[in-house]
């Protein structure tokens, strides 16, 4: 959590984009907890149908309010984003299926390291001595569990 900190550095400004962060963070974790539920009862393929046929229904009425005829080159965009985030949520699913949450759950910090790798690629932001330090503590954190985890199962 530290190293989440040290690389978003949240402020005491109140932003309308700070709000539905926070709502993000808990409908992330919501899903996180519904999808290990989901994931040791039921196949990763069907888990991953239903939250395909669940989210296309529920955003399905913005879809129509803001509907405008996409290009070629948007329609392919969309499908490999669709393609991507369905190969994503399935592995998350797979995961959570053969793993404990107390191993995996911190994993989720990852998303950070990644987000600041993706930023350089395509904005061209490098992340400052602060960042670079949490995304240290991350992945040191990241190691330190999967460490205890060994040690605790050769026991």
């Amino acid at each position: 959590m530290t190293g989440a900190l040290l690389i978003v550095r949240p402020g005491v400004d109140f932003q309308f984009g700070s709000v539905l962060a926070v709502l993000s963070g808990a409908f992330s974790a919501g899903y996180l907890v519904a999808t290990r539920v989901a994931a040791s009862t039921t196949a990763p393929v069907d888990a991953l149908r239903f939250q395909c046929v669940f989210g296309a229904l529920l955003l399905t009425p913005l879809a129509v309010l803001n509907w405008s005829w996409p290009t070629p080159e948007a329609m392919l965009l969309i499908a490999a984003m669709g393609a991507l985030s369905a190969g994503c949520h399935f592995m998350l699913i797979a995961a959570f299926r053969h793993g404990e949450a107390a191993v995996l759950a911190p994993l989720v910090y990852l998303e950070l390291v990644t987000a600041m790798v993706l930023g350089r690629v395509v904005f061209g932001e490098l992340p400052d001595l602060m960042a670079c330090t949490g995304i240290g503590l991350i992945v040191l954190a990241g190691l330190a569990i999967l460490v205890t985890e060994r040690r605790g199962r050769a026991t």
